[in-house]
């Protein structure tokens, strides 16, 4: 149960994380009724990109990644944009969430934070990461 002293302190840890770090991960198990682990960020808005948002995983190295090559180009990826991970044997495909406020409360306006979706993408869209990959 998270009491008001767990959540100041939690906050502060995050804000400090993002001040250090520019921005935080967190990852969350599956719950007791069978909904799925998943992870997210934290902070990339600060830096004019989408938040991410990974669902039926907890694991948080892929969204570093993820947020590095975003960093890295300078802009966040395109709509439907497939991404090809070295540790991933598939791909990841990048999704637009259409309206924040439908994922629950955030502290800033939910029309100041745009949020991507990162899905697990088929065999073939593996494919074709990997072609595009060998061409870079």
């Amino acid at each position: 149960m998270t009491t008001p002293h767990n959540w100041s302190a939690f906050r502060r840890q995050t804000a400090d994380h993002i001040a250090r770090e520019g921005r935080s991960i967190l990852g969350v198990g599956g719950g007791k009724y069978g909904e799925p682990p998943f992870s997210y960020t934290i902070g990339n808005h600060f830096e004019g990109l989408p938040e991410l948002l990974l669902i039926g995983s907890a694991r948080t190295p892929y969204l570093n990644d993820l947020w590095q090559l975003m960093i890295a180009r300078g802009e966040p990826f395109r709509e439907g944009e497939i991404v090809a991970l070295p540790m991933l044997s598939l791909p990841l495909k990048l999704v637009c969430v259409d309206d924040i406020r439908a994922w629950g409360t955030t502290p800033c306006r939910p029309e100041s934070i745009s949020v991507m979706t990162v899905t697990t993408s088929c065999r073939r869209c593996c494919r074709i990461a990997r072609a595009g990959r060998r061409q870079e």
